[in-house]
């Protein structure tokens, strides 16, 4: 059981990898992104606009990153779990109590600790 466990761990982390890069390369644009989400969440026209440019602003720190730390692979690794956790609490703050208890089972973004805890399991 602890191996099935620990290989999901391991797509879930592909696969969030691929979705960052995805994001990142224009495959997934912020405001795919923000439709996913607006669907999901019922987000209101507002809220909309602003997760719109959170999106926008991850594009484009994730993008400078991988530029300058491209040599770096653990220190691009930090930086981009960094530039996640900052989205997912700008997020967090723009929902309604609603909507943030649906944000978190989806569990878009997860943090650090949330792969750590699903990885000891």
């Amino acid at each position: 059981m602890k191996q099935i466990q620990i290989i999901m761990f391991v797509l879930f982390s592909l696969l969030l990898t691929i979705n960052i890069l995805q994001a990142q390369s224009l495959k997934i644009s912020p405001a795919e992104l923000t439709l996913h989400l607006q669907k999901e969440l019922k987000l209101t026209k507002q809220q909309v606009q602003k997760l719109q440019v959170i999106f926008e602003d991850m594009k484009e720190e994730t993008s400078e990153l991988q530029v300058t730390l491209k040599e770096k692979p653990e220190e691009l690794e930090f930086a981009l779990e960094e530039v996640l956790s900052n989205t997912r609490k700008k997020i967090q703050a723009l929902l309604t109590d609603e909507q943030l208890k649906l944000f978190n089972t989806l569990n878009i973004f997860p943090n650090k600790q949330e792969m750590d805890n699903k990885q000891e399991k």
